[in-house]
């Protein structure tokens, strides 16, 4: 499934490794076409630098070619990367934040956090995760949905080391290239702990009633994202994770605008970044770079 927020490859590292093995068989996309949204930002006056905008898959199969020719020129172009949280290797590191901010005693049990016609459901999430009750249950609502929806496409065999994030990384890195981050990983996790209590048990209860993923839903986003239909991305819920307007607005449409304007910055300063973030963040009428040309940036589609 579509990942807006890389934290779900994260706590799919962090929490499900044993739940990786792919039992519905591999992910095939059913499209030829291979060329990924790719976006050039300006300034209209030709003064400047350059900000190419791409939109990323956190989790791929093996076996997934979507490198070309532009992408690669792009890269070559830039000056280094920047992607939604650099450093994501450091697995202690993530695992400990979460825990600070996730997870505390004195909670009541996430059965009386969601409807109680959840239940089955929840018992049927909790044995996809592997993780028993008494870890769920001390976890804050959010940390749990996003646990929970980690775990919905365990089945799927997908791997974060061949998610976008991990190859550019790799390749920039190669090249002897930055990387940077729009967000700490505090910052990221801290949009989801600020949200209210009602938002949060809206995202979990969201996520139990999306259910686990299968291949023909996961092929259909992976189809959209191969062909460069980000906006496609935006007709699914995300699982759960965008719920309410209220998450909606902290976790995808607040974040854009921070985004934007990191990104006009530095296209101001002359600097030539590669921007890789989550394909839902480059849709609609609230995507980056839409809201780079409200501003007044010159924004090219290149593939």
């Amino acid at each position: 499934m579509m990942r807006l927020f890389a934290l779900l490859a994260i706590l799919a590292s962090l929490f499900l490794s044993g739940c990786s093995e792919n039992q519905n068989g591999a992910v095939e996309p059913t499209t030829e076409a291979s060329k990924p949204a790719l976006w050039k930002a300006t300034r209209s006056d030709g003064t400047g630098g350059s900000a190419w905008l791409m939109g990323t898959v956190h989790l791929l199969p093996a076996d997934i070619d979507w490198q070309g020719l532009k992408i690669d020129k792009a890269i070559e172009q830039s000056s280094h990367l920047v992607v939604e949280v650099a450093a994501l290797e450091d697995q202690s590191r993530l695992a400990t934040v979460f825990s600070n901010m996730g997870i505390r005693a004195g909670l009541p049990p996430l059965s009386q956090r969601i409807a109680p016609d959840l239940r089955s459901a929840l018992n049927a999430a909790q044995k996809r995760s592997a993780i028993p009750f008494k870890v769920l249950d001390r976890m804050e609502s959010w940390a749990a949905a996003l646990t929970l929806a980690a775990a919905t496409s365990a089945n799927l065999g997908l791997r974060q080391d061949l998610g976008v994030e991990r190859v550019l990384t790799l390749r920039f890195k190669s090249a002897q290239k930055s990387v940077a981050g729009l967000e700490t990983i505090e910052q990221q996790f801290g949009y989801f702990d600020q949200l209210s209590e009602a938002d949060q048990r809206a995202m979990l209860n969201a996520v139990l009633r999306t259910g686990p993923t299968n291949n023909e839903s996961y092929t259909i986003m992976l189809d959209a994202w191969l062909s460069g239909n980000n906006d496609k991305l935006l007709d699914r819920p995300e699982d759960g994770i965008l719920a309410t307007p209220g998450s909606r607005i902290a976790l995808l449409e607040r974040r854009n605008q921070i985004w934007t304007n990191q990104i006009a910055t530095m296209i101001d300063k002359g600097e030539r970044p590669f921007v890789a973030v989550g394909a839902a963040h480059l849709a609609g009428k609230g995507g980056v770079q839409a809201l780079l040309e409200t501003k007044g940036y010159k924004v090219i589609r290149i593939q």
